[in-house]
């Protein structure tokens, strides 16, 4: 008798889970109702593989060469998860921006006004 477990384990049982869900959707023959809880499931699942995942990264060990030549494990550094980093002290600091520049103006023309224009000095307007 072979000694196997018949069962698959939990990450690879639910990525089939998954990928059978996206199949279903992707069909497009499920009615509304029944896709709608098909795709709250897959969302379920998505975390859920995700999850898994973290923590056999946080679980892997990578071998560091000694002084000796020889190689020995350390635990691979764990990152904290967002539930445990620290709330910060207060709000960042806005971002700074540069002032906004100053119009251009150009530079009047030296013959502007064409001699053959009257000169206006009377004040009036119009």
């Amino acid at each position: 008798m072979s000694t196997e477990k018949k069962t698959q384990p939990g990450f690879e049982a639910d990525l089939e889970k998954l990928e059978a869900i996206v199949r279903q959707l992707e069909g497009g023959n499920l009615p509304l109702e029944e896709a709608l809880k098909q795709f709250e499931a897959g969302i379920a699942l998505t975390r859920k593989c995700e999850k898994t995942l973290k923590a056999a990264e946080r679980k892997i060990e990578k071998l560091v060469q000694t002084m000796d030549g020889g190689f020995e494990t350390e635990d691979f550094e764990e990152a904290p998860e967002e539930s445990e980093l620290p709330a910060p002290a207060q709000a960042p600091a806005p971002r700074r921006t540069a002032p906004p520049a100053a119009p251009v103006v150009p530079e009047p023309e030296e013959n502007f006004w064409s001699e053959e224009e009257p000169d206006d000095t009377t004040g009036d307007l119009f």
